[in-house]
């Protein structure tokens, strides 16, 4: 592997989060997170190992980007 590409990957995986912070981010706990995966649903993770799961912030502000419901005016009201 180049170094560049070395340093890139270090970079991304510095910044990648653990179910705890991610679940902070999203509002959820991490068990939440564990059961999305389980269905696939939720955001998109990193699998390092069996065990081992992160999660990169533009993953999760995607996810929440996804889920951005715009109200319609005057519906309800």
């Amino acid at each position: 592997m180049s170094e560049a590409v070395h340093k890139s990957v270090e970079d991304a995986m510095s910044e990648a989060l653990k179910e705890p912070s991610a679940g902070r981010v999203l509002g959820v706990k991490a068990n939440t997170l564990r059961k999305w995966r389980q269905l696939g649903i939720g955001p998109s993770y990193v699998k390092l190992t069996s065990r081992c799961v992160r999660y990169r912030p533009e993953d999760l502000m995607r996810f929440l980007e996804s889920r951005r419901v715009t109200p319609r005016t005057g519906e309800g009201a």
